[in-house]
């Protein structure tokens, strides 16, 4: 018995001794502090979560990247060159085995151009002005950071939360604003977005590197305001690629003239570029890749409002956003854009909201026949091309595929070069509530077709439909025939100063509508019998429906409120 219990303990040692031999054998994967085999960004986060005391490691070892035995800020800036890919080991390793990691696929962080510092703009200042760096903070955010400027006149500082965030300026000149280090770094280019108030940064004119990954995910305003930027470069938030948000982005920067093809490369994960370069009025063109790496993206609405100088858009700019799913107002009041890319919106077929989006585009002069041909889901097409004054003509099948809209309220209000509309423009939009506004002074108009709105039998609202349609002689009397539902014409042609009679029976399968306030007001030229729309019990709203329609032959039997 003893000699069993005497076997087995030497058997427990031996495996004991063979385990320690290899666990002595084993290398160390430096880098690695999640121990997944892998070196990635993954592992830089955790770092940094140590650095700032907001994590512990259980072993330093791969962490302690320069061999001191301890883990600090020089560890940390040797891992993010690591995954830059400026270095191919860490000094530990010259004392220490290592091992190869797993390859991994993840997004590369585009290195800075310069070796001198982590990120580098460029500023404008007059003489005895005084740089306020653009710090960004909110109370959640009250940790503890430093960041080591170089100001570009010779001289470079430390600021911290508790520091002078300002430099002042000896020279007027144009100075290249260094970061060289930085534990936390929260700027942002921007006014009064957050609890504390920023003024515009009218001092910026230049970014020269990408951004740091600075631990952000919303962008929104980033840069909005600077007013004397003139040039990013490509990858400008590459090394951020938990982005999510850059509505407003660049808003107001009404000197930037172009944009790199790459400037949001990397950033899968972004969703909203709603206003993103509203107002920015010297851009003149935009290029093609912009959005290619953006397969998450949403919401493109008002993007490019006010976007003046913009004179062309290339036919794959929304191509690989195929879950966008609205454009409202992306390209309103881009008024020196002449032509529209037939396939412009061709994969965005989750797209439900074309309102207002060419609104104001005044050079505007064609509309391609099959741009909204797979938008299938979209609701909205309301004020679509509002006040396009250069448009001439409107191709028959531009809607045949939008089965969906509900809402076509002003979507050609104001295009004052239009003579004529095509029949069956709205023959398949069978789901159509709202043309209130729909061809509103539209001045050179001259006829309307009588089945233009003959195959949609759910619309209630025909308010201002045709006011203001000055060049309008007459009314084709089976105009509204099949709009059983409609409850609303107040307005609807108001200031139609050219017609000269009301057909008879222009509203009698109509009855349900409750208002026809203003509905011929201005209408001077109207003669012959007006309906007898007074006699109906159902109608509420009736106010000045036939004011100044003095030539009607039974003017003086119209009731006071109605005239």
């Amino acid at each position: 018995m003893r000699k069993k219990g005497l076997l087995l303990l030497l058997v427990m040692i031996a495996a004991t001794m063979a385990i320690s031999m290899m666990s002595a054998g084993a290398a160390t994967l430096y880098g690695d502090l999640n121990a997944d085999g892998s070196i990635n960004s993954t592992d830089l986060t955790i770092m940094k979560r140590v650095l700032l005391k907001q994590r512990t490691l259980d072993d330093i070892t791969p962490a302690d990247l320069n061999g001191d035995g301890k883990v600090t800020s020089t560890d940390f800036s040797l891992l993010k060159r690591y995954l830059l890919k400026e270095i191919s080991k860490f000094p530990v390793e010259d004392m220490q085995p290592t091992i190869e990691p797993t390859p991994t696929v993840e997004v590369t962080p585009t290195p800075t151009e310069t070796h001198e510092g982590v990120f580098a703009f460029k500023i404008s200042v007059y003489e005895g002005q005084s740089y306020v760096f653009p710090i960004l903070w909110t109370p959640k955010e009250q940790e503890k950071y430093y960041i080591d400027v170089d100001w570009g006149d010779g001289t470079t500082s430390r600021i911290t939360e508790s520091s002078p965030i300002s430099h002042k300026y000896e020279k007027e000149g144009i100075y290249t604003v260094k970061v060289l280090s930085y534990d936390y770094l929260p700027i942002k280019f921007s006014y009064d977005y957050l609890p504390i108030k920023f003024s515009y940064d009218t001092n910026v004119i230049e970014v020269l590197t990408p951004l740091p990954d600075i631990g952000e995910t919303e962008f929104d305003a980033f840069f909005r305001g600077c007013r004397k930027l003139r040039k990013v470069p490509e990858g400008l938030f590459s090394n951020n690629v938990n982005a999510v948000d850059f509505n407003w982005c660049f808003a107001d920067c009404v000197e930037l003239k172009e944009i790199p093809e790459g400037l949001f490369k990397n950033n899968i994960n972004a969703t909203d570029f709603s206003w993103c370069f509203y107002g920015c009025t010297s851009l003149t063109e935009i290029p093609e890749g912009l959005f290619k790496d953006n397969v998450n993206a949403t919401d493109f609405s008002w993007c490019f409002y006010g976007c003046t100088s913009l004179a062309k858009i290339y036919d794959g700019l929304f191509e690989n956003n195929v879950n966008a799913t609205s454009f409202r107002g992306c390209f309103y009041g881009c008024s020196s854009l002449t032509e529209i890319p037939g396939g412009l919106f061709a994969n965005n077929i989750n797209a439900t909201d074309f309102a207002a989006c060419f609104s104001e585009c005044s050079s505007l002069t064609a509309i391609p026949e099959g741009l909204f041909a797979n938008n299938i889901n979209a609701t909205n097409l309301g004020g679509c091309f509002d006040d396009c004054i250069s448009l001439t003509a409107i191709p028959e099948g531009l809607f045949a595929n939008n089965i969906n809209v509900s809402n076509f309220s002003g979507s050609f209000s104001g295009c004052i070069s239009l003579t004529e509309i095509p029949e069956g423009l709205f023959a398949n939009n069978i789901n159509a509530t709202n043309f209130n506004w729909c061809f509103s002074n539209c001045v050179n108009l001259i006829e309307i077709p009588e089945e233009l709105f003959a195959n949609n039998i759910n619309i209630a609202n025909f308010d201002d439909c045709f006011r203001g349609c000055s060049s309008l002689t007459e009314i084709p009397e089976g105009l509204f025939a099949n709009n059983v539902n409609v409850t609303d014409f107040s307005g609807c042609f108001r200031d139609c100063s050219s017609l000269t009679e009301i057909p008879e029976g222009l509203f009698d399968n109509n009855v349900n509508v409750t208002d026809f306030s203003w509905c011929f007001y201005g209408c001077k030229n109207l003669t012959g019998v007006a309906p007898a729309l007074w006699l109906r019990p159902n109608v509420e709203g009736f106010s000045y429906c036939f004011r100044n329609c003095t030539k009607l032959s039974n003017y003086d039997d119209i009731p006071n409120g109605w005239k």
